[in-house]
């Protein structure tokens, strides 16, 4: 902006700004009534510029939130020009719940505001992500304690547990379980979890099981692995007119079947269903139910197999061969007793070489196509076959695939006769795990990019730009300039998942530019970098976050310097250095920034970033990745 334009042609030029930035701006009286609001009210409430004017205040928020925003409005108002930030719910005018992130700063003495200002920003896409992410892991954790549950329990209590926990969890009315007679004429239940509202509508199949006959549309759907999942019983095709028959009786609106199989056979479903409010089954939800399914199929099957061996030290070759785990059975002199093709494929160990071998050998022939084989011998090697231990070892296989091996002891009439090795492909499961970090990774740097590109910085910038235009024309013009480098690097990088060091230590010269223009000599930001290690990578905005994470919590004043050092040790780390001197009254910390860093790092190097305070200094500690494709 030029030193000689007027003061009108500087509102516009702000009102210009606040009109085309993606966040709701807004100016509330000290009362709570909004007296002013850019473009994106509508966007964000659904409501009108004077529809908003005529509501109550703080009409829109959440009634879970309402009150503890308005306590915080109020502590507000008690401190000239202070700020806050806070996260809430909201009902739009149509009904729909949103998640906003509201940073507030009080500006009634300000003639020319007269009102407390308010910058808004929608945080629902987050939010729900954040959540999904959480509930995924909680799942993914509560099924791996199902599955111990299973090899150290009898089968009917696991059972019982695991469709109680499940269905707990999933927020359903009824869980339930059942698997085909002998006659495959029909099903009989294993059990029935009902949530306290679904007990109070009537049940019936539990105890009378229900016929195959009667239910025919439902086994061929088993037959070729499909689920059936209706959140509306109306989606069900004609010919299932019979099944909808039944779901209709026993008070379903929505349902959820997941078949058992092995070798192709359909041994049962675990179902899910509403009574009282419908619900739909997402494909994340369903992805980790079969897994569930898979645990109790395995279990069925592993308890049959159990049973043959408390006959008989010999176990059933038909039942080991029909599962997809790889079975090894061992005595206590090392030899093997039994064992399925799957376990000896799993291990890619050469056709022949079992039959009478000792399990000392079957390892030795393993462990040769095992990358990790040091640290699964030191965990075999552990193992006494006498011992009542339950064992578990993961090996990551030379054609790329990861088993997960869990060796217990074989009982009978409780003594100890040998081991029972387990063996799963857990490659696809972990895949889907590293695509869920992923996905959260991108969804960090998404947020990480709109939390940079933020009115509260451009305020700042904006409040020091108009200041130096009055006072030095020369520097304002060098602000603008690393501004509006600031910006295009934010611009340019977003979509980058590695820049090389010089390009980010490039920015970071114009960031701190600004931030010294802002702080004067109160802040200090020193680099001290070796040029061998300026071609090396860093994820983008690494350094950005790191130096506003010291401003944003540390005391700056000209009596108390606040001084960043940024160094390298060896080519191995990036050094981040600022001394200690904590806000007393800041806000707590929600960590984010750093757990952004700490997401992003997961992808590109087995070593962690490391953050934390040694004596009187803060040191973030960030690996240098050594790669090309920046």
């Amino acid at each position: 902006m030029k030193p000689n334009t007027t003061h009108q042609d500087q509102e516009r030029y702000f009102q210009t700004l606040i009109e085309t930035v993606d966040d709701l701006v807004q100016v509330v009286s000290a009362e709570g009534k909004v007296l002013y609001s850019n473009h994106q009210l509508e966007a964000f409430t659904g409501y009108n510029q004077e529809e908003a004017k005529a509501l109550e205040p703080f009409q829109w928020i959440h009634p879970e939130d309402k009150e503890r925003v308005v306590r915080q409005f109020e502590a507000l108002l008690m401190t000239e020009g202070g700020r806050t930030q806070v996260q809430y719910k909201v009902v739009t005018k149509q009904g729909k719940v949103k998640h906003l992130e509201t940073k507030v700063a009080n500006a009634l003495q300000d003639p020319g505001i007269g009102g407390v200002i308010a910058i808004i920003r929608d945080i629902t896409a987050r939010v729900e992500a954040e959540e999904s992410a959480v509930n995924q892991r909680l799942l993914y954790q509560l099924l791996t304690e199902i599955s111990k549950r299973f090899l150290n329990s009898p089968l009917q209590p696991a059972i019982e547990e695991m469709l109680t926990r499940i269905g707990q969890f999933s927020q359903v009315d009824r869980s339930y379980a059942y698997v085909l007679d002998d006659e495959q004429g029909h099903w009989n239940c294993l059990f029935e979890w009902r949530s306290p509202g679904g007990e109070k509508v009537a049940s019936q199949y539990y105890q009378t099981g229900v016929s195959v006959a009667e239910s025919r549309w439902m086994l061929e759907q088993f037959l070729d692995n499909k689920v059936v999942n209706c959140e509306h019983l109306d989606e069900l095709p004609p010919e299932a007119w019979q099944c909808r028959a039944l779901f209709e009786a026993d008070g379903t609106l929505s349902i959820l079947l997941i078949p058992m199989l092995a070798g192709g056979k359909v041994l049962g479903f675990i179902g899910y269903d509403t009574v009282l409010q419908p619900k739909k089954w997402q494909e994340d939800d369903i992805v980790a139910l079969r897994i569930c399914t898979e645990i109790l199929t395995s279990a069925l099957i592993r308890a049959e197999a159990e049973q043959a061996i408390k006959q008989s030290l010999s176990v059933n070759e038909a039942i080991i061969a029909s599962t997809a785990e790889g079975i090894l059975v061992t005595d206590l002199n090392d030899n093997i007793v039994a064992y399925n093709d799957t376990f000896r494929k799993m291990w890619l160990i050469p056709d022949g070489v079992l039959p009478g071998a000792k399990a000392s050998t079957a390892f030795k022939y393993a462990l040769k196509n095992v990358e990790n084989a040091a640290e699964v011998q030191a965990q075999v090697s552990k193992m006494n076959p006498g011992q009542d231990r339950l064992i578990m070892l993961t090996a990551h296989i030379s054609n790329k695939r990861v088993i997960e091996c869990i060796s217990k002891p074989q009982l009978i009439d409780g003594r100890i006769v040998g081991r029972v090795w387990s063996n799963r492909d857990i490659t696809d499961r972990l895949a889907a795990e590293r695509e869920e970090i992923e996905k959260g990774v991108a969804q960090a740097q998404f947020e990480s990019l709109k939390n940079q590109v933020n009115p509260h910085f451009l305020f700042n910038s904006l409040n020091v730009l108009s200041s130096l235009v009055y006072i030095d024309a020369g520097l304002s013009e060098k602000f603008i300039v690393q501004l509006a480098r600031s910006y295009r690097y934010l611009l340019e990088q977003k979509d980058k998942e590695l820049v090389s060091l010089k390009t980010e230590i490039d920015f970071v010269h114009s960031f701190a530019f600004l931030l010294k223009i802002r702080f004067e000599d109160k802040l200090q930001v020193n680099i001290r970098l070796q040029d061998e290690v300026m071609d090396h990578c860093v994820a983008p905005l690494t350094l950005q976050l790191l130096i506003e994470n010291a401003v944003k919590h540390n005391v700056i004043s000209t009596e108390s310097p606040l001084v960043i050092d940024i160094s390298n040790e060896q080519d191995a780390y990036l050094i981040v250095c600022n001394n200690l001197q904590l806000r007393q009254n800041s806000l707590p910390s929600t960590g984010v920034g750093l757990k952004n860093i700490s997401s992003r790092y997961k992808l590109f190097s087995p070593i962690p970033p490391v953050f934390g305070a040694e004596g009187s200094k803060y040191i973030a500690r960030i690996p240098l990745i050594k790669t090309s494709n920046a």
